[in-house]
């Protein structure tokens, strides 16, 4: 539990010492001020002590009226200029401490806390241990011996949860973002649920608070769908890259890669099935090609070696028969790569239509806008007239005296919009077509340069000593043997890769099996408890308080984001939108207490405490305030303080605490801060 046990403020200016103290009570407090009389420098100054002022939105001393900061007006009209001011702050866990931090001092940093260990203000105790730490510094949430925010989440037993943050980093949820869940001030912290919530760039952080304040089970459950999600993302960039990879491996062969998917998926059977080769004129897997290049090996080693003058005549035929298939490659490749250029340009046109269409398509959807504006805008074309000479037109560019029905813009924009995934569809189909005409010639490519090669080879042997054993057998032996050392390299090299598929498919099996699980049980059933007996509270204390913006049926609170929505016919929606100024006001005090509630009876994080300044906003009826004071009252196990002006009335101060009798008063005068000439604690 946090308990406001007491406050000290202390303005030290040219003319003599000005302070304020007050005590608060452990159950009901109501802090009255008229407006202008300092209310907000207190409840301001609880936060400054607190290290919270950043629910002010800001750090530090400028975030302090000018009261604290500049000079002090008293009494009206006269200012005194302000040398040194501070505020001692004391709190209470189950054990006492006091906090005392600097707003201006020559010689003590905003960012310094100090803090006593014991009772400095109500028990006045003395010789207190006191240890100097720091906050809105690097260290400030984590070092518990220095860091100040660090030390009081351990002193008020809050065991924060591990959060991601955009930048995917796992760190503490830091405590002030549990603050604007039971604390709501009132420059912003009307205007929507958990508005003052500090930026820290923690992911869905007011889901983040609402799991922890009602100690869900979910929270454990979002944290490893998020770890999950990030694995899900490592494990596309491994898959991706391992593919590239994979490719940049087989092109190295001319072999060809066809089936394997671009995006990770379960693969049962992932083998040498997904590699082709074009080998004399046929396309052959992996397996079957690298065996015929055995089979040919060991029938060139079983073959006796030949002399020259013994294969003159077979060299001749040879020579014929390559020269021949040699003028057949080449023709074969001048074809397919007149072809490759023709897809090309094909493809060039289709893309080039593309962009048409889709320009047509952008047009055809703008007009559809702004014709759907066109009851409220003074537009000539939505009018179907020229917008130059008023003449009657139509919405088409055939001839006005067509006789021909067009298409009314609905049509035309699914028209064009099948004509793109028509078009996308078959320049995907052409780049699959273009690089396996590619591949093919790459093949006709390199047999061209061997045939080329075994033929300038034979005819150099064709003068060689007919006694010397034939040289274009052995190169031939030579070559086949260097070709099936290449690719039994290039297949282990590909097994490996291959390995590291199975294991990424196998990998992404197990996250598609997780979240399945997570679809069915994200929600524990103490998690469903909680969340009915949110909204239950939520709907009985907005009918309480008076809200009658929407019916009590039609109101939830959300699954996804733990606040309250409008559900209707197939429509949800925030209550916010659909409430007025004075019910979004009631909304918000009922989510509050609706929270503390909840964490009070189903053992949740809760701190205990609820801060509400100037609740009574947007003029709201005392009716339904004196029904938030009542509700307040019955919080026996937590402090509560409410700040307010009562609208500078004492006649709508009694109206409003009607029938509330177990609350302790704190009335502010008509200026917070006052001349002191008792001896001042430094």
């Amino acid at each position: 539990m946090l308990e406001i046990r007491a406050i000290k403020i202390v303005a030290n200016t040219i003319n003599g010492i000005f302070s304020s103290e007050f005590e608060f009570d452990s159950g009901f407090n109501i802090i009255r001020g008229n407006n202008t009389s300092g209310k907000s420098t207190l409840l301001q100054s609880i936060l400054y002590g607190l290290g919270m002022e950043e629910l002010l939105d800001g750090k530090n001393e400028k975030t302090m009226q000018s009261t604290l900061k500049d000079s002090v007006e008293y009494p009206k009209g006269t200012l005194h200029k302000i040398i040194e001011s501070h505020v001692i702050l004391e709190i209470r866990n189950k054990e006492t401490i006091t906090i005392k931090r600097t707003v201006i001092n020559q010689n003590k940093s905003s960012k310094l806390v100090e803090v006593f260990d014991g009772s400095l203000l109500i028990d006045k105790e003395e010789n207190l241990e006191i240890k100097p730490m720091w906050l809105h510094d690097k260290g400030g949430a984590s070092n518990v011996k220095f860091g100040f925010h660090a030390f009081l989440a351990e002193f008020l037993e809050l065991k924060l949860p591990d959060v991601y943050y955009s930048k995917g980093d796992l760190k503490k949820l830091y405590i002030q973002t549990i603050f604007p869940s039971f604390i709501i001030e009132q420059k912003k912290g009307w205007a929507d649920f958990l508005m003052t919530i500090p930026f820290y760039g923690t992911r869905n952080v007011k889901n983040r608070v609402i799991e922890y304040i009602l100690n869900l089970d979910v929270f454990e459950n979002e944290k490893e769908k998020i770890e999950l999600n990030i694995e899900k993302s490592n494990l596309i960039d491994k898959w991706k890259y391992l593919r590239t990879d994979l490719f940049e491996v087989a092109n190295r062969g001319g072999i060809d890669i066809d089936g394997l998917p671009t995006m990770p998926d379960v693969l049962t059977n992932l083998d040498y099935s997904y590699f082709t080769i074009y080998h004399e004129n046929e396309r052959l897997n992996l397996s079957n090609f690298l065996g015929k290049l055995n089979t040919r090996y060991e029938e060139l080693t079983n073959e006796p070696i030949s002399t020259t003058g013994e294969r003159l005549g077979e060299i001749n035929s040879l020579i014929r028969y390559n020269q021949n298939e040699l003028d057949t490659l080449s023709l074969n490749f001048d074809l397919i790569s007149r072809n490759i250029r023709l897809e090309r340009d094909k493809s060039e046109i289709y893309r080039n239509q593309l962009l048409e269409v889709r320009e047509e398509l952008k047009e055809n959807k703008d007009a559809k806008k702004i014709y759907s504006l066109g009851a409220t805008i003074e537009l000539a074309i939505p009018q179907e007239k020229c917008p130059t000479c008023n003449q009657k037109i139509k919405d088409s560019l055939l001839p006005q005296s067509s006789t021909h029905t067009p298409m009314h813009l609905d049509e035309n924009i699914g028209y064009l919009q099948a004509q793109e995934k028509m078009i996308i569809a078959y320049l995907a189909g052409q780049e699959k077509g273009i690089k396996d005409k590619e591949l093919e010639a790459n093949n006709f490519y390199s047999r061209i340069n061997t045939l080329r090669n075994e033929i300038r080879q034979m005819k150099k042997e064709l003068i060689e000593d007919e006694r010397m054993p034939s040289i274009t057998k052995i190169e031939e032996r030579i070559k086949l043997k260097s070709r099936i050392d290449f690719y039994s390299e290039l297949i282990e090299a590909l097994e490996i890769k291959l390995e590291a598929f199975r294991d990424l498919s196998k990998r992404w099996q197990r996250i598609l099996r997780k979240e399945k699980k997570f679809s069915k049980n994200f929600f524990s059933p103490y998690d469903i408890q909680k969340l009915k007996k949110l909204e239950d509270n939520f709907k009985a204390l907005v009918s309480k308080f008076g809200y009658r913006s929407k019916p009590l049926f039609n109101i939830k609170i959300s699954k996804n984001k733990y606040l309250p929505i409008v559900e209707g016919d197939s429509i949800k929606y925030d209550i916010r939108f659909d409430s007025s100024a004075s019910d979004m006001i009631r909304s918000i005090w009922s989510y509050t207490c609706s929270l503390y509630k909840v964490s009070r009876d189903l053992n949740g994080n809760h701190p205990n405490l609820l801060v509400f300044d100037e609740p009574a906003q947007q003029s709201m009826s005392n009716d339904s305030f004196n029904k938030f004071l009542l509700e307040l009252e019955t919080y026996k196990n937590a402090q509560v303080l409410l700040f307010a002006s009562f609208n500078n009335s004492d006649e709508d101060f009694l109206n409003t605490t009607e029938g509330v009798v177990d609350f302790k008063l704190h009335k502010i005068g008509d200026k917070l801060l006052k001349p002191n000439r008792e001896s001042e604690i430094n």
